[in-house]
């Protein structure tokens, strides 16, 4: 005979159906497996890309102690994104979108790398600097639209919105994450083990590809 405490314990204990049934539905795009690689690579992505930020700024007030180089790199990061996002997003309509990201992250491994190397070097000037920020900007320009428009083909229309949604989780959680890690990165190893850093997550990223 079963013991009635025992039942009504194992019941109490037991989360509901209901509660079970949202937190599936909460990571239901993840059922993607193709999904699933995006979002990993958006994560390492992102992460770098707030490492980036973080570690300019330290490149330009360590290496050149100026808020003039400072506001020239900041500007150099982003121009790009100014001028080739429209002409990245047509483009990636009309060449295999997965071609273009993987040629845009593996672009990002590169320079991210050579301007650690730069770095390491002692032979980093302003000059060089905004050139690899330019760089940087490009690869950005070019491969961030395509992540967010496969994200409808990899998913039901049903999980849209929950794709979309776990997406942008992976860059707001990246803009607090990657600045610590950044930092920890240049307190151990200087604002070059920052940059290759940044360099080993986007190859990371690139295996999801």
């Amino acid at each position: 005979m079963r013991d009635p405490v025992a039942t009504v314990t194992r019941a109490d204990s037991a989360p509901p159906r209901s509660e079970r049934r949202l937190s599936l539905q909460t990571f239901s795009a993840f059922q993607s497996r193709n999904f699933a690689l995006l979002w990993a690579n958006n994560m390492t992505f992102a992460l770098s890309q707030s490492m980036r930020q973080f570690a300019f700024t330290w490149l330009a007030l360590e290496l050149f102690d100026s808020g003039q180089a400072l506001g020239l790199i900041i500007f150099a990061l982003g121009l790009p994104i100014l001028v080739f996002g429209l002409p990245a997003g047509a483009l990636a309509d009309r060449i295999d979108r997965r071609l273009l990201l993987f040629a845009s992250q593996v672009g990002g491994v590169v320079v991210t790398l050579l301007t650690a190397v730069l770095i390491w070097a002692d032979v980093m000037t302003t000059g060089l600097t905004m050139a690899l920020a330019l760089a940087l900007g490009a690869t950005v320009a070019f491969g961030q639209p395509v992540r967010v428009a496969i994200v409808p083909s990899l998913v039901e229309r049903s999980r849209l919105l929950n794709a979309v949604t776990l997406m942008s989780l992976s860059q707001n959680v990246s803009m607090i994450a990657g600045p610590a890690i950044g930092g920890a990165m240049i307190a151990i190893g200087g604002v070059g083990a920052a940059f290759a850093g940044q360099s080993v997550l986007l190859g990371i990223g690139l295996i999801a590809l």
